[in-house]
């Protein structure tokens, strides 16, 4: 396999070493923090920054602020984005899965399937925050969960992975921020079929950073191309003066980097890779041409100093040296003479001009490169040619862009960049705020308007025409004074866009700060001419497009007689069209966030992730969000979520409504108080049509609080019934082994008794199970624990049973009662003796069916007394002179002050105020209640250590339990019991124990305490008669029906549950789907109510992804169609968009024949309803003119003739209602195939209606194929409304004259 280059998370190539996977993924970690931060109590930059920092020190990178995800570089590989962690977004919504940016992929590709629109992921931050690592991860999912694995389908997605390595070395570069970072903005479009399987895909770059290629900044690289190049030939980086700024960089192989370019070439499928190859080389050799002063007459003009480098370019570029030394020398001017006619003059060049036109075109040439790379992309990704079943194609974008940037020094560069973002910017809010009200409105949920700083006056500050902005100002300026220096253009325009007025613009004495919405950022106008004009001229223009050059096809459709347009035009209308685009998709937004500068792993710099919070507007986003409500869900996730906090919807099934099952969870949570009482407060709970809306986030978290309860007490449950089930064969055999030693002494069974299984553990009061937690250590194991009750002596009184709580853990029984007063500074559940297991001695039991066990415990009877010196000694015991004042409420000990009181259970001293309650220790030697501070209470025994008398319903378990714990414990059978009591004043054991048979011969009741009686001095227990082997065993067959009858009723209620959980979830989708159709169906009536407000309606005959307007090409020419290269199947055109004067979408040039016209529709009788339409409008097929408007008889001449371009849609003014009547949206060539069009008819003029007119055809040696501006439609004189109507060229394919029509429909134009 190819060494791949090690790349950090981020796109810095950082040194580091990723980790082997172990099969386990870090998203199984506990989440810290809060995962969606709209839900945070405080939403300022510091509490956002003290958020994403307990994320990231817990390797949790990604947080939501509602549908927007906030990912936070960690500067070190996560094991998160294998194959397994992409599997648990699939088909998973993004709040039943932890944050992360394969659930944003997941949300856009499953919108795209379900809804068939088009999506867009839009990421955003500063350079080195992670935009091109959260671009490839999105690709690679996308990679992932899209389906179809044909031979196709495969090999677009290699293609579609692998452009991304080949994009990044020559579009890449290490800076002071980041070791690869993207220094050009990228649009990733990948189309899909509406069965969700890749056809193609389209790639648009954006502000290539050219300006690196000749000048990179001090301690950054330029592109990775260069210096890949310079390794794979053993040179050094150092030889070249544009690659010694930093010639390396550690954790980077250059060597294996240019392999893996070459690798990502073929996989590619790059027509001539040694082009490329061959213009770095050019572009290195240049930059070795250095320049001497030579006198030229009067004037100062240059000279090569050292032609071989020149000489070696020119070879590597098929130019010729002498042409090209001359172009670089000197410069053409062109003047105005006598008579109108124009005088040419060549005037030289000094040294520092010389050297600014090799720059020049070292940049264009790169420029030049890098577009021709993106079109060959394009090319290997066009989706190819399908049928009509199957013709609709959606797409994904991905933007990876430039984040805001504020330097010390700012100049056009972060201008241009800042004004992109501010775009991005406006539309973020835009829709934002849109999809919010949207929301609101189809829930039918009131809200209040949300107010919001606008930044479109900080665009037009920039962009405007009238009254002129910052960058129209410049391309005045720059085209009146043209032929002037620089610096003069430089001062020139600082005095005239001083004179701005406009509350976000202040002058400077430099330069100007413009006010944007991340902060106030200075321009220097030092170099803002230089930047703008961008231009290479034309002599040097003509040189690179001579007729055998290699760099030719990187030029091909350039047109060297036109002016070149300015930098500012160029990035507003790409900017212009990128907003088009991005607008006709649903957005989805991820910010980047970078940590730290230092690149620390896992580590975050507060004060530069504040600034960064700020300028990329998430306090402002959270407002948005939490100006309505902070929390919304659908009903039916909100019921699966919270139904545990309702006895109505959980356990018992919840057969009604999603919504009615919500409002009864509500009510429910309403009534436990606190922050959850306002959910019975309407104006902070609002219910939907089909979600629910929680104003408050506290409120929100006390939900999950009290689910978070609700759901341990149930843990608690499993964990029981989990030990239970683990252990049933031992519990059986323990139940047997029981039984069969009963029978033995003759002791008669319990009718409760005879089929009851063993569970270990009784006890369901959540308070008692953590009373006990509290009591035992952490290294015991609990084995049995039941309620049950023990016989106590109380003095002189009758002996009565009480209730105890016993627990038989690896250790100790314990003997645990529940505290009778009402204070709250006690423990609830308090120790009344724990009896280590070594020192039981005999377990006794009667022959009689009552549940009583007498236990023997071993250990001293007499009374021990403590010893306050012993206890001194051994430091467990405080001395009065120790202490100087209570630990606890800080009071002076003294004579006239706090008294000092000794706590018999920690031997520290304290004041009254903590130490007021009294209990016995009789094992310490305190028999008498004594002190002890309040929190020990109930943690030590309290009971004198001596036999017991239990009472338990489940008396066989406990004895069993004994005997499996206590291998050395026996069993005996006996009706007369003596008892061995404790000396000490708090003994209440029994001296003897008589059993009895029930002397009044009726039934009593098993599950209570057997009656007691006193009889000279011993205690009489009255048992209950029992059954006899008959009638357990006829107990045990009833108690096998019962099971098997409750067995069958809980397979039948599963079954049933199961068909109406999918008789819901059925429900639901349908719901769901009729939600699709509605939204569908509004965006649709959106459609053409534009459509009709433009006077027209398109006829769709092809729906693919959405592409841009056709743009013309630079200098204000046509655009020429660039044809697909021979090896990537049928050539084809593209649309322009992006780019530096050049068609980013068209494929790679080559010279190939134009597409053949598809075949003549069959012809098809016109429905009267069409024929009385009275305005159609069309296009020439030769001219590619707008003609109309025409009747259709006109229009069927035209046709038959040969004059309609088939590839283009007819239009027909105020035909909607006609349509209607015969409910269908007809194409009309079909009506007008009365016969096949004549294969070379010469061109005719337009009907004599048509307007306005063809214009004449183009000179033999223009390009075959041209592709005229478009041109508004000619107004109808007769009053009818403007059509809407889009020209294309005769070579336009359908999927783009579809394209254009619906675009200029949907736009309204």
């Amino acid at each position: 396999a190819r060494k791949k280059t090690r790349r950090a998370i981020g796109g810095g190539m950082a040194p580091y070493r990723r980790r082997r996977s172990s099969g386990s993924s870090e998203l199984d970690l506990p989440r810290a923090g809060v995962d969606d931060m709209t839900l945070l109590r405080s939403s300022t930059e510091s509490g956002i920054t003290a958020n994403l920092e307990e994320r990231l020190s817990g390797r949790c990178i990604y947080t939501y602020i509602g549908d927007v995800l906030v990912a936070a570089n960690p500067f070190t590989w996560l094991e998160i984005y294998g194959e397994g962690d992409a599997a648990r977004y699939v088909r998973k919504s993004r709040l039943d899965v932890a944050p992360h940016i394969f659930a944003i992929a997941e949300g856009a590709f499953r919108a795209m399937t379900e809804e068939e629109e088009s999506q867009c992921v839009i990421i955003s931050g500063e350079s080195g925050a992670g935009k091109t690592e959260a671009s490839k991860q999105i690709q690679n999912y996308l990679a992932l969960a899209s389906t179809g694995h044909s031979a196709e389908v495969e090999r677009v997605k290699r293609v579609f992975l692998e452009s991304n390595p080949l994009l990044e070395a020559f579009g890449n570069a290490k800076t002071l921020r980041n070791n690869n970072s993207s220094r050009f903005g990228k649009y990733f479009e990948l189309l899909f079929d509406r069965f969700g399987s890749p056809r193609g895909g389209v790639v648009t770059n954006y502000l290539l950073e050219k300006s690196r290629a000749v000048r990179p900044g001090p301690g950054e690289r330029n592109f990775h191309s260069f210096y890949q190049l310079v390794a794979s030939r053993s040179r050094s980086a150092t030889e070249f003066p544009t690659l010694a700024t930093c010639a390396t960089v550690d954790g980077v192989d250059d060597a294996a980097g240019f392999e893996e370019t070459m690798q990502a070439m073929r996989d590619v499928q790059v027509a001539q890779p040694r082009v490329a190859v061959d213009a770095v080389d050019a572009c290195l050799e240049l930059s070795l041409v250095a320049f001497r002063p030579l006198g030229v007459g009067d004037a100062e003009g240059s000279a090569v100093a050292n032609p071989e480098p020149l000489r070696r370019a020119c070879e590597l570029l098929g130019l010729d040296a002498a042409r090209l030394q001359k172009a670089l020398g000197s410069r053409k001017l062109e003047t105005m003479a006598a008579g109108g006619k124009t005088e040419t003059f060549d005037v030289p060049l000094n040294p520092t001009q010389a050297a600014a036109a090799r720059d020049a075109l070292v940049k264009s040439v790169y420029s030049k490169l890098f577009d021709w790379l993106v079109s060959s992309v394009n090319a290997a990704l066009e989706p190819p040619e399908v049928g009509e079943a199957e013709d609709e194609l959606v797409s994904i974008g991905v933007l990876d862009i430039y984040g805001f940037e504020i330097f010390e020094s700012n100049g056009f560069e972060q201008l241009s960049i800042n004004f992109v973002n501010e775009k991005l910017q406006q539309i973020f809010i835009a829709l934002t705020l849109k999809a919010e009200q949207e929301e609101y409105v189809a829930e039918g949920i009131t809200w209040k308007d949300i107010k919001y700083f606008n930044n479109r006056v900080v665009c037009e500050l920039i962009e405007a025409k009238k009254p002129p902005g910052i960058l129209p100002i410049l391309d005045d300026i720059c085209r009146q004074m043209h032929s002037r220096a620089g610096r003069q253009i430089d001062a020139k325009f600082l005095d005239t866009v001083g004179a701005l007025s406009h509350p976000h613009f202040t002058k400077t004495k430099r330069g100007f700060v413009v006010k944007h919405y991340a902060g106030d950022v200075e321009y220097a106008a030092d170099g803002f001419a230089e930047a703008n004009r961008d231009d290479l001229r034309a002599d040097l223009l003509d040189v690179l497009v001579a007729s055998g050059t290699k760099v030719a096809p990187l030029y091909a459709g350039d047109d060297t007689a036109a002016k070149q347009p300015t930098a500012g035009k160029k990035i507003r209308d790409q900017c212009g069209y990128l907003v088009s685009a991005l607008m006709m998709c649903e957005p989805h937004y991820v910010r980047c966030v970078k940590s730290n500068d230092e690149k620390k792993p896992l580590s975050i710099d507060a004060k530069r992730v504040a600034h960064q919070v700020k300028y990329l507007g998430l306090p402002q986003n959270i407002a948005v969000r939490r100006a309505g409500f902070a929390y919304r869900t659908e009903y039916h996730r909100f019921l699966e979520r919270f139904k545990v906090l309702s006895a109505k919807t959980y356990p018992a099934e919840w057969t009604g409504s999603d919504k009615s099952g919500a409002a009864e969870i509500v009510k429910s949570a309403a009534l436990l108080g606190g922050d959850l009482a306002s959910l019975g407060d309407k104006a902070q709970t609002q219910f939907g049509k089909t979600k629910l809306f929680v104003k408050q986030p506290e409120v929100y978290f006390a939900l999950e609080r009290a689910r978070d309860a609700k759901l341990a007490a149930y843990a608690t449950k499993i964990s029981r019934a989990y030990r239970r089930h683990a252990s049933v064969r031992a519990l059986v055999q323990m139940s047997r082994d029981i039984a069969q030693r009963f029978a033995r002494f003759g002791k008669r069974r319990r009718a409760s008794s005879v089929d009851r299984p063993y569970a270990g553990d009784y006890v369901r009061d959540a308070a008692a199970r953590k009373g006990l937690a509290d009591l035992t250590s952490s290294s015991e194991r609990l084995v049995f624990a039941d309620p049950l009750a023990r016989c106590l002596r109380r003095k002189e009184k009758q002996p009565v049973f009480v209730p105890r709580l016993v627990a038989v853990t690896t250790e100790a029984l314990y003997l645990v009662a529940e505290a009778t007063d009402d204070s709250r500074k006690h423990r609830r559940w308090q120790l009344r003796r724990r009896v280590p297991l070594a020192s039981l001695r005999k377990l006794t039991v009667s022959k009689h069916a009552d549940d009583v066990v007498c236990v023997s415990v071993a250990g001293e009877r007499d009374v021990p007394k403590a010893n306050k010196e012993a206890l001194i000694k051994s430091g467990a015991w405080q001395k009065n002179a120790d202490v100087k004042q209570c630990p606890v409420t800080r009071k002076a000990f003294g004579v006239t002050a706090a008294r000092r009181h000794h706590c018999r259970a920690s031997g520290k001293i304290y004041a009254a105020e903590a130490c007021e309650t009294r209990q016995p220790f009789p094992d310490a030697g305190w028999h008498a209640p004594e002190r002890v501070r309040d929190d020990l209470v109930g943690l030590h025994s309290s009971e004198p250590l001596e036999d017991l008398v239990v009472s338990s319903e489940r008396r066989s378990e406990l004895v069993a339990v004994l005997l499996d714990a206590s291998r050395a414990l026996s069993l005996e059978a006996a009706d007369a019991v003596v008892l061995d009591a404790s000396k000490s004043p708090l003994s209440a054991a029994v001296p003897r124990l008589e059993f009895v048979g029930n002397a009044s011969g009726r039934a009593a009741l098993e599950s209570a305490p057997p009656s007691v009686s006193l009889n000279a001095g011993a205690v009489r227990l009255d048992a209950p008669p029992g059954v006899d082997d008959r009638q357990a065993r006829d107990k045990r067959k009833r108690a096998e029906e019962r099971r098997a009858r409750r067995d069958r009723a809980r397979a039948e209620e599963r079954e049933r549950r199961r068909q109406r959980d999918a008789a819901r979830d059925e429900q639901r989708r349908q719901e769901n789907r009729r939600r699709l159709l509605e939204k569908k169906a509004r965006k649709a009536a959106d459609r053409e109510q534009r459509a009709k407000a433009a006077g027209a309606v398109v006829l769709p005959r092809r729906r693919t992804a959405a592409k841009p307007l056709v743009e013309p090409a630079s200098g204000g020419s046509a655009a020429k169609p660039a044809a697909k290269p021979s090896f990537g199947g049928k050539p084809t055109t593209r649309p322009v968009f992006g780019g530096e004067g050049a068609n980013p979408r068209a494929p790679a040039p080559a010279f190939a024949a134009p597409p053949p016209k598809p075949p003549p529709p069959k012809a098809v009788p016109v429905p009267p309803e069409l024929a009385a339409a009275p305005d159609y409008y069309w296009q020439h097929a030769t001219t590619g003119a707008q003609c109309g408007p025409s009747t259709l008889k006109e229009l069927k001449t035209a046709f038959e003739a040969g004059e309609t371009n088939l590839n283009c849609l007819v239009y027909a003014a105020g035909a909607v209602d006609e349509w209607k009547k015969i409910k269908q949206v007809p194409v009309l060539a079909t009506y007008l195939a009365a016969k096949p069009p004549p294969p070379s008819a010469p061109p005719s003029a337009p009907p004599p209606r048509a307007a306005p007119q063809p214009p004449k055809p183009p000179p033999p040696t223009a390009n075959p194929n041209p592709k005229p501006k478009p041109k508004p439609a000619a107004k109808p004189t007769n009053g009818a409304a403007q059509p809407a109507f889009g020209g294309a060229g005769p070579g336009v394919s359908k999927e783009l004259a579809a394209k254009l029509a619906k675009r200029r429909a949907s736009a309204g134009d």
